[in-house]
């Protein structure tokens, strides 16, 4: 689990993630995972309106936001699907809503590092980093006040080990594993719908 830490000097640049290769390689494992259960998800979408539904898959391809993209697939499911598959999409979807939370993170965070971590990414939580960063500009001269209260007021950033990608990208596998069963459950309920065995 990430570690809350401080460190005298941090340095965050569009390198910092390249500068730690195997910390890096888990971030676009995470990142490929959830492209991976995105892109099956529309998947489902087509199966539930049904493959030659252009115009409402263009209006669900239409939306950007998950949000209204999970809200649209709820109410499709609702209307095409038996109970216990739309069940099992309601599932699937909270799944991917909890562990959207720390991908989120991962995938769109400011990274940093430190000589003091050489085996960590450090990422900053923007805006504290930004409200910060206001309070005590880069230039000019400061008073030895401000200089103590700049030490003393840091940001605290979270350490990011090897492990800690490593359970994070092993349950966003997870979950891709539920996308993936839902995806063949329907599948396999459509076929026997147009084989008539419903």
């Amino acid at each position: 689990m990430p570690q809350p830490v401080k460190c005298k000097r941090a340095t965050f640049s569009t390198r910092s993630v390249a500068n730690r290769p195997e910390l890096a390689a888990r971030i676009g494992a995470i990142a490929g995972c959830w492209a991976w259960a995105e892109h099956t998800l529309g998947d489902i979408m087509i199966e539930i309106l049904g493959t030659t539904a252009t115009g409402p898959l263009a209006m669900y391809l239409a939306l950007t936001a998950n949000v209204a993209r999970a809200e649209a697939m709820k109410a499709a499911a609702k209307e095409r699907l038996p109970s216990h598959l739309y069940e099992a999409v309601l599932q699937t979807l909270k799944r991917m809503k909890t562990r959207a939370g720390e991908r989120n993170a991962v995938v769109h965070g400011f990274w940093g590092t430190s000589d003091e971590y050489p085996d960590s990414l450090l990422l900053a939580e923007s805006r504290s980093r930004l409200l910060w960063r206001t309070e005590f500009p880069m230039h000019g001269e400061i008073s030895e006040e401000d200089a103590a209260r700049f030490v003393d007021s840091r940001p605290k950033y979270q350490r990011y080990i090897l492990k800690d990608l490593q359970d994070i990208e092993d349950r966003v596998n997870e979950m891709a594993g539920h996308v993936a069963a839902l995806h063949n459950a329907i599948l396999i309920h459509f076929e026997r719908v147009h084989k008539g065995l419903r």
